[in-house]
């Protein structure tokens, strides 16, 4: 005799509960989503659209809530800081920036900044999508 499935599935115990395996989020999806998320943020920087970061991670966080604040907060990071390896002459500006501003001698303090803020850009757009896919459940 087969019994009911959904029988067995009331039956296991909250122990053996804590002890199944839990659905985990496809390490290539993590890597895929960082990816997407970085090139659509640098693209968007580099046309001017520094709000874009934002926007993104807010769409992923929507779309696909597990991990939404790691994978926006690096790919925030990414985006913003992988644009300034390839600009010429980045460190001589910068400092020429920090000089200016008053808030040191070197021009990393001011790409540190910028990558924080393209972190907190992609923190912010997460949370903003989690709350908003919370809203919209109920």
């Amino acid at each position: 005799m087969n019994p009911n499935p959904s029988v067995l599935a009331r039956s296991v115990t909250a122990h053996e509960r804590d002890r199944m395996p839990k659905k985990r989020v496809p390490t290539m999806l993590l890597f895929l989503r960082i990816a997407l998320i970085t090139v659509l943020a640098a693209v968007a920087n580099t046309y001017g659209a520094w709000y874009g970061t934002w926007i993104v991670a807010l769409l992923s966080a929507l779309v696909l809530p597990k991990r939404a604040v790691a994978v926006a907060a690096l790919a925030g990071a990414f985006g913003w800081g992988l644009p300034l390896l390839v600009t010429p002459n980045l460190l001589r500006a910068a400092g020429v920036v920090v000089d200016v501003m008053g808030i040191g001698t070197s021009g990393t303090v001011l790409l540190a900044l910028t990558i924080v803020w393209g972190a907190v850009l992609g923190v912010c757009g997460a949370w903003a999508g989690i709350a908003l896919r919370r809203l919209w459940a109920r």
